[in-house]
């Protein structure tokens, strides 16, 4: 339902918009995506364990907001 209150951004945002919905904005806002750039700094560097984990990660936090992004089309 589309009143007021409901204001969408670009179609990019749309994740971090749903994410806003569930967390305080300095969570949502600011660690969630500075946790993704800290993790692709990760990804260069040369021990294994540290990359691969790093690797994994950015997986599942772009899978985690895909999922996001999907539910908030879906309103």
């Amino acid at each position: 339902r589309l009143g007021v209150f409901h204001i969408n951004g670009p179609w990019f945002f749309v994740g971090l918009q749903e994410l806003l919905r569930y967390a305080p904005p300095f969570w949502a806002g600011i660690v969630w995506p500075v946790t993704l750039v800290a993790a692709i700094t990760l990804l260069q560097k040369e021990e294994a364990g540290v990359a691969f984990r790093a690797r994994w990660y950015c997986l599942a936090w772009l899978i985690v907001y895909a999922i996001l992004t999907a539910v908030g089309f879906s309103r």
